[in-house]
């Protein structure tokens, strides 16, 4: 091809053709201009389709983390509820004052509801840049997720273990530890799941402080659940949607 254009070429500068050579090189310009155009186009839509594979992939990575996270969040919301109703059952028992019956189980003060979210798939995420996803309503979405409303989660969790913290070194202080295993001569005895199951404190003595803290845990349970759990889910729920619409998932 190289060959015909200088063939071309030559004959017009020959034969004196100065006027067609012009009109001719102008032509061939002109054609080169539109190849580029068209290797360009076809490069940037290679490269397009490359970047749409690469979100795709991501995005449904993405979703099989938010379904883990969510199947965890509901263990955890399960588990708050519970503890929400074991603590006003106690507060109930302490605010009678009758102190012979008010026994607070280990299980009771180092049970706590802890989100384990899964990371993995945001991680590729910051890897590829979080432009990848094209949709706008989404990057947001996964964007606060991530980086602001699983620290207050967090946040929040940190703030119930404190308590619990509290809690236990109160009741080392005041209560008295009952031993249900009497007959138990080694460590490995005692630590059973049957024997820690009856692991109890009494209280044998009015005690107001005991009030106060399972008040606040009530409440923090209460905010923890209604607020940050319930946020949570409503969250994932509208990603998993968002996502499902861009890989065309029903």
């Amino acid at each position: 091809m190289i060959k015909l254009f200088r063939h071309i070429h030559q004959n017009l500068l020959t034969e004196g053709k100065t006027t067609k050579y012009f009109k001719y090189a102008i032509g061939e310009i002109i054609l080169v201009v539109i190849g580029i155009l068209i290797a360009l186009q076809i490069n940037n839509w290679n490269e397009a389709r490359k970047t749409k594979h690469a979100e795709l992939k991501i995005l449904k990575e993405l979703k099989e983390d938010l379904v883990e996270t969510r199947a965890d969040l509901l263990t955890d919301i399960e588990n708050a509820k519970h503890i929400l109703a074991n603590t006003d059952t106690l507060y109930q028992s302490v605010v009678k004052n009758d102190w012979e019956d008010v026994k607070i189980s280990t299980n009771f003060i180092y049970r706590a509801p802890t989100l384990y979210p899964k990371l993995s798939a945001y991680k590729s995420l910051q890897t590829y840049g979080i432009n990848i996803i094209s949709n706008d309503s989404l990057r947001k979405l996964v964007t606060d997720f991530y980086e602001l409303h699983l620290k207050r989660v967090n946040y929040s969790e940190q703030s119930f273990t404190s308590l619990r913290k509290e809690i236990k070194q109160h009741l080392n202080a005041i209560a008295m530890p009952l031993d249900l295993c009497k007959g138990c001569t080694s460590l490995a005895e005692l630590n059973t799941i049957e024997v820690r199951q009856k692991d109890f404190y009494h209280i044998n003595q009015p005690d107001t402080k005991i009030q106060h803290l399972l008040r606040e845990k009530y409440l923090l349970t209460t905010n923890l659940l209604n607020i940050r759990y319930a946020d949570t889910q409503k969250k994932i729920e509208t990603m998993i949607a968002l996502i499902n619409k861009e890989i065309k998932y029903d």
